[in-house]
Order: structure tokens, then sequence, then C-alpha cells
């Protein structure tokens, strides 16, 4: 497989190569070397692929990070995305990440913010200029249309409970969103596991809730984190 990531090859070859590797994942650890130097080849798709599928390989990856971080530099917003969820899901030394990161969650393109707010839900400090940071931009991409919103929500469900840092950010949500909003809301809050009072009231109080989707949401999380409809929290 590693043959075929040649530069003689085409460029449509050499992307189904490093997917293929991808497919693989962790496993694919020795091809690295070979998908860092294809993040500097001419050809965007190439590019994209080879940030697509060091992601997938995860953290024996790590030796990807410096050049991941050069591409939140790239014109090409696709390319820029990638590179952020790369990182999150090699899960980047954070000292060396975090300051890049930050500055890439300012950028002009919503779905570059989105990847790089992800990244740092899979590895966030304790800070709190990153938590303030992320928990404003995905509030933001939750309210926003429903392409990023799905997209956000979808992620942050398969992050679990590494992604507490966007509770308050699901509350104000359910608080404030739309119909579709409040019960995407809702199923995250219940994939992340938390158990403060504050989330368990609010998805009491959910079950009164105009829209039926949003009731029933809030009817299953709370079985979910074994509390009874109605039950009230301990405060």
């Amino acid at each position: 497989m590693l043959k075929k990531l040649r530069a003689e090859m085409s460029d449509s070859g050499r992307s189904a190569a490093a997917f293929a590797l991808g497919n693989i994942g962790p496993d694919a650890a020795d091809a690295v070397p070979a998908l860092i130097g294809m993040l500097h080849d001419d050809s965007q798709s190439i590019r994209d692929a080879s940030a697509v599928v060091l992601g997938r390989v995860g953290p024996n990856a790590a030796q990807a990070v410096p050049d991941l971080l050069l591409l939140f530099k790239d014109p090409e917003d696709k390319l820029r995305g990638y590179s952020g969820r790369a990182l999150g899901l090699i899960r980047a030394d954070t000292t060396k990440a975090i300051p890049a990161l930050l500055v890439i969650m300012r950028d002009d393109v919503a779905t570059v913010r989105l990847e790089t707010a992800i990244a740092l839900c899979r590895e966030l400090p304790q800070d709190s200029e990153v938590e303030d940071r992320v928990s404003k931009d995905i509030n933001e991409l939750l309210s926003g249309g429903p392409r990023n919103r799905i997209r956000a929500a979808s992620e942050l469900r398969s992050i679990g409970a590494q992604a507490r840092s966007a509770v308050p950010a699901l509350l104000t949500a359910l608080r404030e969103g739309s119909n579709a909003v409040r019960a995407d809301a809702i199923s995250v809050l219940r994939c992340i596991g938390d158990t403060s009072p504050e989330t368990v009231d609010a998805i009491i109080h959910s079950l009164n809730d105009t829209h039926r989707l949003v009731r029933a949401r809030a009817a299953s999380a709370l079985g979910q984190i074994g509390r009874r409809p109605g039950q009230p929290s301990q405060h």
C-alpha cells in the first residue's frame, strides 16, 4: 500500500491509496511519514486526503502535528477544517496545539470553526479562555444552519463524556433554540452523561416542551442518566 503513495501515481490513485490506509486506522502508523509528505503536495485533493487519513490513524500520527498546524494558514478552508479535526483525533499535545486552535477558531468559515471546536472538545485543557471560546462557538454552530448544526450534534455525541465543555452551550441552546436545536441539544447532553443539577433540571423542564420530539428526547435522556421523569434534583 505504501508503494501506491509514490508521486509517480495519479492524484486519484494516491488519494484512493491514502483513504485505504485510513480505513486500517491506528495500524497504519508506518504510513505516517508518507502521509506527512503528502500534506505538502501540489494537489489539493491529495493534501485534503492526507489530513483526513492522519486523523483516522489517531494518536499514532502524533509526529504529523507540526505539519498539521502549518495548514491552518492554508487558503483552502476545507483543508483548514480537516487539519483541525485531525488534531483532535490525534489528541495533539495541547501546549503546542491550543494557541493555534484558538486562532483558527476565529476563522471566517463556520465549518472550520466547527472542526476546531470539536478538536478542542476532544482534549480540552483546564483553561477558562479555551472553555469560553469553545462554548461560544458551539452555541453559535448549534444555532446556525442545519448542516453545521447536525454535524456539530453528531460529533459531540460521538465524543461523549469528553465533550463536557460543550454543556453550557447546549443548555443555552435548550433554552433559546428552535425545535430542532432543542431536540439535538438534549440528545447530545444524554450522550455526554452530565448529571449536574442544572442539566438535570433543564431536561426535566423539557418534559413540558411544546414540541413532541423534544419531550420524547427529554424522557429518554432522563432514563439514560438514571433519573425518573419528574424526580426533583438534589441541591
